[in-house]
């Protein structure tokens, strides 16, 4: 399980790098995953402090705080 939190928080990573802002259904239509698991995702990310989070008319937005993202192969 954790290793699947760490792929799905990387494809977030990504995801932010290439479409800025976005919130938790528009991360869920392009990486295809339930809620749930992009939120424990995205705790992860906040947790290292690589994103930030903004509201903005009652949505939450995710923002990459770093301008490159580190992919590991």
């Amino acid at each position: 399980m954790n290793n699947q939190i760490i792929d799905i928080a990387e494809n977030i990573k990504i995801l932010l790098f290439n479409k800025g802002k976005m919130n938790v259904r528009q991360i869920g239509e392009h990486i295809h995953c339930w809620d749930s698991f992009i939120f424990i995702a995205i705790g992860w990310l906040m947790k290292e402090d690589q994103v930030s989070v903004e509201c903005k008319n009652e949505k939450l937005y995710f923002i990459l705080k770093k301008n490159i993202p580190e992919i590991y192969y």
